[in-house]
């Protein structure tokens, strides 16, 4: 048991870091160096939301519903994105290569536990 209670506390502890420096700081760059009437897109929107203070669209669905059909399809993204005015999107690179691909990114977090878990640093990039 007590094996068990230390490997979980050790992955949330991870958990909380990533979500930290990667959702949570990017977010608050966002607030800080953005237009207050930006549109920013991004698929992990809860820290965005809180954080971020900006308006959203939700590349996973649930506040932009009519992205369903087409979420897993970067080449119905990129005219979605334009038709819905995006502004910035925010992303782990890998997530939406075809997307981030000759876009300028602006920030990136750097910070070094998600990479230590096998993932990236979030990155926001300049939609328009």
């Amino acid at each position: 048991m007590a094996v068990f209670w230390w490997q979980g506390s050790q992955a949330y502890a991870l958990d909380v870091a990533i979500i930290e420096t990667e959702m949570v700081k990017a977010s608050r760059w966002i607030a800080e160096n953005t237009e207050a009437d930006s549109s920013i897109a991004a698929h992990d929107i809860g820290a965005l939301g809180y954080f971020g203070k900006r308006g959203i669209i939700d590349l996973a669905g649930l506040v932009t519903p009519e992205v369903i059909p087409i979420m897993r399809s970067e080449v119905d993204l990129d005219p979605f994105l334009d038709q819905h005015y995006a502004d910035y999107l925010m992303t782990f690179p890998d997530w939406y290569p075809r997307l981030v691909s000759g876009r300028e990114l602006i920030y990136s977090t750097d910070s070094e536990f998600s990479p230590q878990a096998g993932g990236e640093n979030m990155a926001i990039y300049r939609w328009r």
